[in-house]
């Protein structure tokens, strides 16, 4: 299976895709799969804030295989296989991203989330614009880690909508069936998950996260400065003992 990368935009957008890691008929295969299983796997899809069906509308599920083993799936061995498959492929996408954006070599520690498993329903999933995890987001990523780069497989093709839209970028990546997309967690990446209109779409989401280095728990309960203290404030307050110097 010939791989094919491509930095939508250019490589200055930090947005790139890789098809070809992951055969559409093992896509369709685990997902007739999950449909057969769909009450025992789905749930409505939560976001940091809980389940608000007014920024995001999705069915969500895991394919952990603890997970699996506790609702009586576990021998469904399409689900493991499409696991380790759909991994390997976020993988390949990963050197490669690496390979192009250096300064990721001395993130320490780089690991995965291991996988969401989405479905948004023809006509009416979607999710509203948003960041995955800016670096003052401590809650998006657990305290101790902090999310880097974002990645989605898409495992069905939508022919009309479903794709991941980037403002800033101007671009839209369509959700075809084995298609991995990376991309920058932070606050340069907004992004949104428009409609699917022709079918339904499901996705894989996951993320990779580094270590926090000198991080300290207790100052997470530390009081933040007041946001009335603005940059303003705080040159003008050095203006006045610049005066008062002279």
């Amino acid at each position: 299976m010939t791989l094919i990368f491509d930095f939508p935009g250019g490589r200055n957008n930090y947005l790139m895709t890789l098809d070809g890691a992951l055969s559409e008929e093992l896509c369709e295969e685990f997902l007739d799969a999950s449909r057969h299983h769909y009450g025992k796997i789905f749930s409505p899809g939560p976001t940091i804030g809980g389940i608000r069906r007014e920024v995001k509308s999705s069915m969500d599920a895991s394919i952990d295989s603890i997970y699996l083993k506790e609702i009586g799936l576990d021998s469904v061995s399409v689900f493991s296989t499409m696991h380790q498959k759909a991994m390997q492929a976020m993988y390949i996408a990963l050197g490669r991203y690496r390979e192009t954006y250096r300064e990721l070599w001395s993130a320490p520690g780089l690991t995965d989330t291991g996988f969401r498993f989405q479905h948004y329903s023809q006509a009416e999933g979607w999710y509203r614009q948003h960041t995955d995890g800016c670096p003052w987001e401590w809650h998006a990523s657990g305290g101790q880690r902090q999310r880097v780069i974002a990645a989605i497989i898409y495992l069905n093709t939508v022919e009309s909508g479903g794709g991941t839209k980037f403002p800033e970028q101007k671009q839209i990546v369509s959700a075809k069936a084995g298609r991995v997309a990376l991309f920058s967690c932070g606050w340069t990446h907004p992004h949104l998950g428009l409609t699917p209109l022709s079918s339904d779409k499901f996705i894989f989401s996951s993320f990779i996260t580094c270590e926090r280095t000198g991080w300290d728990k207790s100052k997470d309960e530390e009081k933040p400065e007041s946001p009335l203290v603005t940059l303003k404030d705080k040159t003008h307050a050095e203006d006045e003992t610049a005066e008062k110097d002279k």
